[in-house]
């Protein structure tokens, strides 16, 4: 699909718009990347009011903004404006769970019912894990099926849902066994969340601001906050949307964040040797199960990893709100990664796996140094 005219001559003045924002400029990527969105994308750029791209390689980041900040105005997004990120939660969740346990907090092995009130306790579920939890091991349908019950706004559907709720569902669960390979769930990484609040007794929000936010110097980033702004979004038909709210699945869905903020994590990641998290993100990054829906896609903790084979495997993630959309990959051996967060939640597709694929060199590239 090709841009049409005006979107190539808008994308372009907005693509050089991004030298104000970016920390460094990769010579000629911006060309490389402005040839794929024009000839090698297939999202619905009509749906899609703008997106800000994001790419890491090592201590080097450029960001480039696409489209504008809503329908209402040319503005282009910045890099500290505030998405929600929805699913590219849970591998925050999952770190800072690693986290706790490298602290002593408790052990993946403990159970999960050793942390929830006997009343919500599940015998037939004695035998589930935290660390099952996190890789997914326990066919938990994607939602609560009593999830329907509280989904007073279609717009909003978490709103109602409580913990409450979350442990009565849980308790009541019958014949789910361990399987050998993963399924994708929701639940589970609500169910983290609940134990990471019994144990440091503080709300999830607090919890993340301690564990990841502040050693990451992420300054924009949270999970609820009366005083900064989110970016709109807009839902698939077009149609303006509001921000999601949680009384419950915040540990799975209810990070918002910025590209500037995200940048900052992977920048920690691949060159700071006294960042407080080194330890347990080598931890979070070495575990790996297969998954149920083919060969070369395995869950690790709180990633979906793409088994390459030949080359390097890909940590990924992506995430939808009823207005935002994020996609995060990145390849550790070479030190490079990719995010897209835009204000719509029909998303980009297929880009960001296409970038990280060129800036890879097409998979080929060497280990960074």
């Amino acid at each position: 699909m090709y841009l049409e005219k005006k979107w190539f001559c808008l994308f372009f003045c907005l693509l050089f718009s991004g030298y104000t924002i970016a920390q460094h400029q990769h010579e000629g990527l911006e060309k490389e990347i402005l040839k794929i969105i024009s000839y090698n994308s297939y999202f619905d750029k009509e749906l899609t009011p703008g997106f800000i791209i994001t790419v890491v390689e090592g201590n080097t980041t450029s960001y480039f903004p696409y489209g504008s900040v809503n329908k209402e105005t040319a503005d282009s997004l910045s890099a500290k404006d505030i998405f929600e990120i929805g699913s590219c939660t849970k591998p925050f969740t999952a770190l800072t769970v690693i986290d706790a346990v490298e602290k002593g907090k408790f052990l993946l092995t403990d159970k999960v019912n050793s942390f929830l009130p006997s009343a919500y306790q599940n015998p037939s579920l004695a035998d589930l894990s935290v660390e099952d939890l996190l890789l997914h091991r326990y066919p938990f349908p994607k939602r609560p099926s009593n999830f329907g019950l509280k989904e007073k706004e279609t717009n909003n559907p978490y709103k109602y849902y409580t913990k409450e709720d979350l442990l009565r569902y849980y308790s009541k669960l019958s014949d789910l066994k361990l399987e050998e390979k993963s399924s994708y769930s929701h639940i589970n990484y609500a169910l983290l969340e609940v134990i990471l609040e019994q144990i440091y007794q503080k709300n999830f929000g607090q919890i993340l601001e301690e564990a990841i936010f502040r050693p990451s110097l992420m300054e924009q980033s949270f999970i609820a906050s009366t005083t900064k702004d989110i970016t709109q979004g807009y839902n698939k038909k077009g149609y303006k949307s509001k921000p999601w709210s949680y009384s419950a699945f915040s540990g799975s869905e209810g990070m918002k964040t910025s590209s500037e903020d995200l940048s900052k994590f992977f920048e920690h990641l691949f060159y700071n040797k006294e960042w407080p998290l080194k330890d347990p993100i080598k931890i979070q990054l070495s575990k790996k199960v297969e998954s149920i829906y083919n060969d070369q896609f395995y869950t690790g903790y709180g990633w979906q990893i793409i088994n390459q084979k030949k080359a390097h495997d890909i940590y990924a993630m992506t995430g939808a709100t009823d207005g935002h959309s994020t996609f995060i990959a990145f390849v550790p051996e070479t030190a490079t990664a990719v995010i897209i967060l835009s204000n719509s939640s029909s998303g980009t597709r297929d880009l960001g796996m296409s970038i990280l694929r060129m800036i890879n060199y097409n998979w080929k590239r060497k280990n960074a140094k």
